[in-house]
């Protein structure tokens, strides 16, 4: 139970640098990924943190939890078409809603496997909260990185002096274009 506490503990605070983070950038306008910007993201792990709740309260109270069904990158889609009409303050208050509800039922010691998607294996309580916190901290690590590129570009392309190549040239890497992991979201 210890344990389960300790990873609780580290979610909560995942998830309150999650949120300092996106309040702290232009959510709607920054590119996080090819397609998808901070709000975006936003609305992912939101999707994704309701459904773990919804899940958990299901088996936390004897009833069948109702995974989500379809593969990964369609589910991670649709979870942002579905909420990508909301304000950023909106989801906000909908994750935190949804952390509220895991709280209230994860330190449970009588709880078992929770069910995650259709078709993948159901996790322990620890296990869940683990990957959870992880993946929560990969997308924020990954919308700092955003702002820095997108602070770096709007930085070099206002102190450049005239003779300067642009910072796209053959002979000057631009710091702005680095790469992104596209392929997990």
């Amino acid at each position: 139970m210890h344990t389960r506490h300790h990873a609780l503990l580290q979610l909560t605070q995942q998830v309150d640098a999650l949120i300092s983070c996106v309040r702290a950038v232009d959510a709607e306008t920054l590119p996080v990924y090819s397609l998808w910007t901070a709000k975006d993201v936003l609305c992912h792990l939101t999707f994704w943190h309701e459904s773990f709740a919804r899940n958990l309260h299901a088996v936390a109270h004897q009833q069948k939890p109702s995974p989500l069904k379809g593969t990964l990158t369609t589910l991670n889609q649709q979870g942002v078409d579905e909420l990508r009409g909301n304000s950023v303050d909106t989801l906000v208050g909908r994750l935190l809603a949804a952390h509220a509800c895991i709280q209230a039922s994860i330190l449970d010691p009588i709880l078992g496997l929770i069910p995650y998607r259709r078709g993948s294996r159901p996790y322990t309580p620890g296990e869940h909260l683990e990957i959870v916190r992880a993946h929560i901290q990969k997308h924020t690590g990954d919308i700092y990185s955003a702002q820095s590129r997108s602070a770096s570009a709007s930085a070099s392309k206002t102190h450049l002096p005239a003779s300067t190549p642009p910072a796209s040239s053959p002979s000057r890497p631009n710091p702005g274009m680095q790469r992104t992991r596209y392929a997990r979201r």
